[in-house]
C-alpha cells in the first residue's frame, strides 16, 4: 500500500515518521528548510520517559515531486492551505479511492455532528 502524507509539519511528520518506522511505503510532501532536513537526515524521535532517541529516515519531497497514484491520502496541511492545493491532492489518489473516503467522512459527520469539519476538506475535486 502507498500513503502519501500531504503536509510534513509536526503532525504529517509525525505520522510519517512512525509508519515509515513500521515499514509502511510513506512519502512525506512538504516544503523549505524542514523538508531538506527530513529528507536528509531522517525523522527523530526522542522517549522522553527513557531518554531513548531513535531515527528513521523517510522519503520526503516537494510538492509536485509526488509519483501517484497512491492508496492512502492523508491531508495534515493547515485549513488555509487546503483549497489551493485541492486539485494536486486530488491527483495524488487511486482511482475509486474518492467514494471510500466521502463515506467515512459523511459516517463521521453522523457520528459527531457538533463537530465542523472544514468543507474543504469534504469535497475534493475528482
Amino acid at each position: 500500500m502507498r500513503i502519501v502524507i500531504y503536509g510534513a509539519g509536526a503532525i504529517g511528520g509525525y505520522l510519517g515518521g512512525r509508519l515509515s518506522a513500521a515499514g509502511a511505503d510513506v512519502t512525506l510532501v512538504g516544503r523549505g528548510k524542514h523538508r531538506e532536513v527530513m529528507a536528509a537526515q531522517g525523522i527523530r524521535f526522542e522517549d522522553r520517559a527513557t531518554g531513548k532517541v531513535e531515527r528513521t529516515k523517510v522519503h520526503a519531497v516537494l510538492p509536485g515531486e509526488e509519483k501517484p497514484p497512491y492508496d492512502v491520502v492523508f491531508i495534515t496541511l493547515k485549513a488555509h492551505h487546503i483549497e489551493p492545493n485541492a486539485e494536486r491532492i486530488a491527483a495524488l489518489r487511486k482511482e475509486g479511492k474518492h467514494e471510500e473516503a466521502d463515506k467515512a467522512l459523511e459516517e463521521f459527520r453522523k457520528r459527531y455532528p457538533d463537530y465542523k469539519v472544514p468543507e474543504s476538506a469534504l469535497r475534493l475535486p475528482r
